[in-house]
């Protein structure tokens, strides 16, 4: 092993280079990331500066500081950096020249350990003022006269701390300022007199959090796009994105990667939050409101009856409105097992029998209604897949898009009960009036579920004459019944919903004898 040598004068040189340096060293683990906060509002601060210590800043002369930062009337408080050894302290000047007698107390919490009074301001010179400090807890109160100020210097704080302070301005002061940055000319953030104030501090710098959305005008059922490429930490790197998407304070996605999506089923505005945190665990948050819109594509189902029989056809049409230009369209309906379709207008898309699916190869365009119409055969009683009757069963469907990128659920009817009987309000729906009396009715449950006037003047006969209604086994229609046959006619009501609601009417009925009756 070899050792170097040092001549008469080697010494001395590296003492000096080292006194030189560890000034410059601790400067340098002393900066870190500094914050004053009051209720909602959090604002990154920067230490004033001097090559002096906090005593020499203070510059107390005739018991009063002399920083030149002193306002009347004003609570001024900062951190304070000794740029020679790192060490950082926090101010607090009460009041000025011109200002008026004043008494305040603070109350402290959060104290780091080792911080102690580096300046106080009459200290117990003034039997009128309190000093008690036992970390991390402590109070002072000050009392000072017209014309003066009065103050203190906590220090150090060291690098990571996070110091309450509880003022009662009792009286003497009427604002609040924490000031940051240039010392000759200090940025000024403005503090209420009631609210604690939360200085803290850390050496490493909280991420940076901020996301897009896609895209810029989204609706229910799409997929939205949330980007958080734009986050970044200043001193580190970022190890994981955290989503709130609906503003009630629960995160709902954790993940590593910075693009998620995701799907809003109400319209409204959305709260969405994103939290992220760094390497070392620190976090930063922002929030964005989000407006979903109402769906711009409605895909609505309408089937011709609600009941059917073995063996019969029904009608089915699905209608396609867009509010915006659609590519890649397709649709998916799901029928019972063994029921048979028969497409009867496929509205410019490609139909896939085996799977019941429709696939447009050309792009819909906004404002344009599509509508795909399919006659559905239920299976005979032998071959349906039910044990008893009636049974309920369902035609359900999805409706998808490339671009933009959609699959919602095709709204609107789907049940369909198989029944051996109509009501006689669906088979009246669809009747087909016999022709001649030699001829039989017939139904037909392709026909709408409304009763038109050639339905309802049958259906009046079949009341008078107590015929039975076909396909109800037998039933007859009673008064009760042709009464609600007409309002449904009269007010043009599907059968399968209730009658409209209308004031009730106020009518008086008198009965009138024309050939007046023999004593």
């Amino acid at each position: 092993m070899k050792f170097l040598k040092l001549g008469p004068y080697g010494l001395p040189i590296l003492l000096v280079i080292a006194a030189l340096l560890l000034p410059a060293a601790a400067y340098a683990q002393g900066e870190g990331y500094y914050t004053v906060s009051q209720g909602a509002t959090k604002v990154q601060i920067t230490p004033l500066s001097g090559p002096g210590d906090a005593a020499s800043f203070y510059n107390m002369t005739n018991s009063q500081s002399n920083t030149g930062l002193e306002e009347a009337n004003t609570a001024v408080m900062f951190l304070y950096r000794n740029t020679a050894t790192g060490a950082l302290s926090l101010f607090v000047i009460l009041s000025g020249p011109n200002g008026t007698a004043g008494t305040v107390t603070f109350s402290l919490s959060g104290v780091p350990a080792g911080t102690g009074f580096e300046v106080q301001d009459d200290g117990t010179v003034d039997f009128r003022e309190t000093w008690e400090l036992t970390p991390p807890t402590g109070t002072v109160s000050w009392a000072w006269d017209e014309g003066k100020s009065d103050g203190m210097v906590l220090g150090p704080l060291g690098s990571d701390f996070s110091l309450t302070i509880y003022p009662q301005f009792t009286s003497g002061i009427t604002a609040v300022k924490f000031l940051s940055g240039d010392r000759t000319a200090p940025q000024k953030i403005d503090l209420n007199l009631t609210d604690p104030i939360i200085i803290a501090g850390s050496p490493n710098e909280p991420p940076v959090a901020a996301f897009s959305t896609a895209p810029d005008k989204p609706h229910i059922n799409e997929p939205v796009t949330f980007d958080a490429s734009a986050s970044h930490d200043p001193d580190g790197s970022i190890a994981s994105y955290e989503w709130d998407f609906d503003g009630d304070g629960v995160f709902d996605q954790k993940t590593t990667d910075p693009v998620v999506t995701h799907t809003y089923a109400v319209a409204g505005t959305k709260s969405v939050t994103l939290r992220v945190t760094d390497n070392d665990g620190m976090t930063g948050r922002t929030t964005n409101s989000v407006e979903i819109s109402a769906l711009a594509v409605k895909v609505k189902r309408t089937i011709s009856t609600v009941a059917a029989l073995p063996g019969t056809t029904f009608k089915v049409v699905v209608r396609i409105e867009s509010e915006t230009d659609l590519a890649g369209v397709g649709l998916q309906e799901s029928l019972p097992v063994g029921w048979k379709i028969k497409p009867i207008e496929n509205a410019g898309a490609a139909f896939k029998r085996a799977t019941v699916q429709w696939v447009f190869v050309d792009q819909v365009k906004a404002g344009t209604t599509k509508v795909i119409t399919y006659e559905v055969t239920v299976p005979t009683s032998d071959q349906l897949v039910a044990t008893t009757l009636p049974a309920c069963f369902k035609i359900t469907g999805t409706f998808q898009a490339m671009t933009p990128s959609l699959s919602i659920p095709v709204e609107g009817d789907s049940d369909i009960e198989v029944t051996d009987a109509l009501t006689i309000k669906t088979a009246i729906a669809h009747l087909v009036p016999r022709v001649g009396d030699d001829l039989d009715d017939t139904i037909d449950l392709r026909l709408s579920q409304k009763i038109d006037p050639n339905q309802l003047s049958r259906a009046i006969e079949m009341w008078r004459d107590d015929e039975p209604v076909p396909w109800t086994q037998g039933a007859t229609i009673d008064l009760e019944t042709m009464k609600e046959l007409a309002a449904y006619a009269y007010t043009c009501t599907e059968v399968d919903n209730p009658l409209p609601a209308v004031p009730q009417a106020n009518i008086t009925a008198v009965r009138t004898i024309a050939t007046p009756v023999p004593c």
